[in-house]
């Protein structure tokens, strides 16, 4: 397929163009050194003053676009997302996704690496993420989607065949020689399953990675905890003072026997009752 030029001509061609033509060169040696077609040059050198000098600043603004979609290019191969990309380049989401679509954004230095993917030798994913398939006579890439979580998916052979694109990945291109069989996204961003944000992990690790990064919300801030832990505090200094468990307990509205278990380890301080 062939790939659109977006800028066909350049403000500094014009001038070079005009300056060669005042200079008594032919269309055709004006051709040869700005490695344009003869058509074109005269087309262009035929036009009036007031007209080449639209024509100038059209082309202007037309280089300054280009200037900004290769700077938000460059922070996309840096790993910026696309809207973050648009935003530091100053050009609109929109039309940065319709300028970059189908565009690869590997970084230059590294080669997008293909995986057959397990259990599917007509489908390949790569290291950066991207899905093709060869079930027909032409490669075709697949397009992923979020679901209600958060996660991206990918359809693999029919559309009730979804797969989580983080574990297609992960599967593919990270090792897990202790057979763990969660994939953790290490900034908790479900939307950012980059390869180096994924890693194998245990259930226990993987809640304890979410618990200690604050996202399952544990102790008083939990949504069915009925005390506070300074409730519960407070009525732990009295049992130290000399007051019973049961006292204790009562003056906070918990049961003896879930105050015991605080105080010897074994229930959660604010848990629910």
């Amino acid at each position: 397929m062939k790939t659109r030029t977006y800028r066909h001509l350049t403000a500094a061609d014009l001038d070079t163009m005009i300056e060669l033509r005042e200079a008594g060169e032919s269309y055709a040696e004006i051709a040869k050194r700005v490695n344009r077609d003869v058509a074109s040059i005269w087309r262009h050198l035929k036009k009036s003053p007031e007209q080449l000098q639209v024509l100038r600043d059209r082309l202007g603004r037309l280089q300054e676009r280009q200037d900004r979609l290769s700077v938000a290019e460059d922070l996309i191969r840096s790993g910026e997302f696309k809207a973050d990309a648009a935003a530091i380049a100053g050009i609109p989401v929109w039309a940065l996704y319709r300028l970059t679509r189908g565009r690869s954004y590997a970084p230059d230095n590294l080669l997008e690496e293909w995986r057959t993917i397990k259990g599917h030798p007509d489908y390949e994913i790569s290291a950066w993420g991207r899905v093709r398939s060869h079930k027909s006579s032409c490669t075709t890439m697949l397009r992923a989607s979020r679901n209600g979580d958060g996660y991206w998916t990918i359809h693999l052979d029919d559309k009730n065949n979804t797969h989580l694109l983080h574990r297609l990945l992960a599967i593919a291109f990270l090792p897990n020689p202790k057979g763990k069989p969660f994939v953790n996204h290490k900034d908790l961003n479900t939307a950012n399953s980059v390869l180096s944000n994924l890693e194998w992990v245990t259930r226990e690790e993987n809640d304890y990675h979410a618990k200690l990064n604050g996202a399952y919300p544990s102790g008083e801030n939990h949504a069915n905890a009925k005390w506070t832990e300074v409730e519960i505090a407070g009525a732990l200094r009295k049992v130290v003072g000399g007051m019973s468990l049961g006292a204790a307990a009562a003056t906070i509205g918990m049961g003896r026997s879930y105050l015991w278990q605080i105080k010897s380890g074994r229930a959660r301080l604010a848990a629910a009752g």
